[in-house]
């Protein structure tokens, strides 16, 4: 893939500004919005990058997960270690001991449970589907507009890449 010198500097740019937008990376970014070929490349090295960054956040949850469960591990075989020995963990610098907590709800079948310890969660949320179908339909909706929308569509200039042999 082709990849402007243009199109590097601007990813470069947002990459180092850490999430600020400058008004040098602004001024870049509308130089590139007037010209569809830097645009696309601009739009498909994005792509490419936050597929990258969104890679790179998987690996880290992975290891964080990884990190988290030892700790569960090993805190649970020291509160095994003090439970099993009846006395405290002491090392030269640290010392665990078990401090008596407020004790654990255990749900061993939820179905089994009275409807008295049952709760209702209900959610209040506006159904954008329906207010659309219901304007469109010419129903009137108190507090809401349709708004004409475009989306940005990218293609191949055939009637110019034909001419060029």
């Amino acid at each position: 893939m082709l990849v402007s010198n243009q199109t590097l500097e601007l990813v470069n740019a947002l990459e180092l500004s850490e999430g600020e937008i400058t008004p040098d990376i602004e001024t870049q970014m509308l130089e590139i919005s007037r010209s569809a070929d830097q645009a696309a490349l601009f739009l498909d090295r994005c792509d490419q990058v936050v597929a990258h960054l969104d890679s790179i956040v998987d690996q880290i949850k992975s290891k964080i997960k990884t990190i988290e469960n030892a700790q569960d591990f090993v805190k649970s075989d020291i509160k095994k270690s003090i439970q099993s020995l009846g006395c405290d963990l002491e090392g030269d610098i640290y010392r665990f001991k078990l401090a008596k907590a407020a004790p654990k709800v255990v749900i061993d079948d939820e179905a089994s449970i009275n409807d008295l310890y049952l709760r209702t969660k209900v959610i209040h949320e506006v159904d954008k589907k329906q207010i659309s179908e219901d304007l469109k339909n010419g129903v009137p909706v108190e507090g809401a507009h349709l708004e004409e929308n475009f989306s940005l569509r990218k293609s191949i200039n055939t009637k110019k890449i034909k001419d060029v042999k």
